[in-house]
């Protein structure tokens, strides 16, 4: 399987709670299909979220700002 990272807010999954404070989040796609293969990792600030996203991304991957 071949995957790209992107960067995703819990607010825009479900904005009715917080998530216990965890609302920056790293999901993982299948590239082949197009969809999410069940791994998503909740944080609780930008800069947690931002330093294992750099790391699971180094050798490519998917970059976005949410």
């Amino acid at each position: 399987m071949t995957s790209k990272y992107i960067k995703v807010f819990w607010h825009d999954h479900k904005p009715s709670d917080d998530n216990n404070g965890l609302i920056y989040g790293i999901e993982r796609i299948d590239i082949e299909t197009d969809l999410n293969d069940d791994y998503i990792e909740w944080f609780k600030t930008k800069e947690e979220r931002d330093k294992m996203f750099n790391n699971l991304t180094k050798e490519g991957g998917d970059n976005n700002d949410s």
